[in-house]
């Protein structure tokens, strides 16, 4: 039996990558020491309940949906289109393990890929059809697993997988009210890069993720459990939109990014004056400094008597009986002086002409 369990996962981890290449604030040390730190958070019970509906109409289970979801998020974090995400499954698929007593658990590896046009919907099939394959073959001990595919060890990291999913049902204690026990108590470990705990309750589902403190700060995992949940609120809205376009950002990061990073608006001097004005104090205030350096010619007048030599010439008038001017020669200091002119003493508009053309 342990021979066709192994068939199924050599085939279904062929090809994998054996490293999830998370961005991090921290290098990354040669050694994993596995401390580590918790982040609570919170999906309300309107989201899940819209979560579940969706997952009728799929025929997936609220485990495939967020499970697929935060596939979608590392996907998006990494730009990886091959993720590896452990999670645990608990059963007694012998008839001689029934009268033992204790908790059987397994770890299974799930696998989701990636394209550029696939959609939430297309990716919730894949994993359904992921989750179906291991909930059939779960008797394969993992170490087994790991050794059978003797997958290139590195002592920085855990082999096939570095981030794990566990969703607890809502029977029985919820697992993050063991995690929060556990932080009260102060152990500090986290055995992966990442694990995502779910736990159902009646206010909707309690999150927390346990991380390593060598890779990641609080505050990029106070920004994951965000992008989480607002790439779960995108699902229920749009599910059958691509995984690039589903959003990530939080409503104060948007705000942030569209609006406060782009409001460049500041006061200057002088910002109640015309052009030609400007130029004309900046003259008057240095006459003799360069004021027009093109292909190392200088034009060292000031603009002031430029405009008063060259206004004795007046302007043609266009049909409506406004004043203009052709500027030949664009981009030379002689074109500079008279744009100057045209704007200050004729009130005029002016274009620029290439006599090359």
């Amino acid at each position: 039996m342990l021979q066709r369990q192994l068939a199924y996962w050599r085939e279904a981890l062929t090809g994998a990558p054996a490293v999830l290449d998370l961005p991090t604030d921290k290098p990354r040390p040669a050694v994993q020491s596995f401390r580590g730190a918790t982040e609570f958070f919170a999906l309300p019970a309107p989201l899940v309940e819209r979560l579940k509906a969706l997952g009728r109409q799929d025929q997936a289970t609220l485990f495939m949906i967020l499970e697929a979801s935060f596939a979608a998020l590392l996907h998006r974090y990494t730009g990886q289109d091959d993720i590896l995400v452990g999670t645990p499954i608990t059963g007694r698929t012998q008839r001689e393990t029934e009268p033992l007593v204790g908790n059987f658990i397994n770890v299974v590896v799930l696998r989701a890929r990636f394209s550029e046009r696939l959609t939430f919907n297309a990716l919730l099939q894949q994993v359904r059809e992921q989750a179906l394959g291991a909930y059939a073959h779960p008797d394969l001990p993992f170490e087994h697993l790991v050794a059978e595919l003797a997958p290139e060890r590195d002592p920085s990291r855990t082999p096939l997988f570095q981030v794990m999913f566990v969703l607890h049902n809502a029977e029985g204690v919820s697992q993050v009210s063991n995690l929060a026990a556990q932080e009260v108590l102060g152990t500090g470990t986290s055995k992966f890069d990442l694990t995502l705990f779910l736990s159902e309750t009646e206010q909707g589902l309690e999150g927390v993720v346990e991380y390593s403190t060598d890779l990641f700060d609080a505050s990029t995992i106070q920004r994951l459990c965000g992008h989480y949940r607002t790439l779960l609120e995108g699902i229920v809205r749009q599910p059958d939109q691509s995984i690039a376009a589903l959003p990530l950002l939080t409503g104060a990061e948007r705000q942030q990014l569209e609006v406060d990073w782009n409001n460049t608006a500041v006061a200057y001097p002088g910002q109640d004056r015309c052009l030609h004005q400007l130029i004309e104090a900046q003259a008057a205030r240095t006459p003799d400094r360069v004021a027009v350096v093109v292909a190392q010619q200088h034009l060292r007048r000031r603009l002031r008597a430029v405009r008063s030599r060259l206004s004795q010439r007046p302007l043609g008038r266009n049909d409506q009986g406004r004043r203009r001017a052709g500027v030949s020669d664009a981009g030379s200091p002689e074109a500079w002086s008279a744009a100057a002119r045209v704007l200050g003493r004729q009130h005029g508009r002016y274009g620029a002409r290439d006599r090359s053309a």
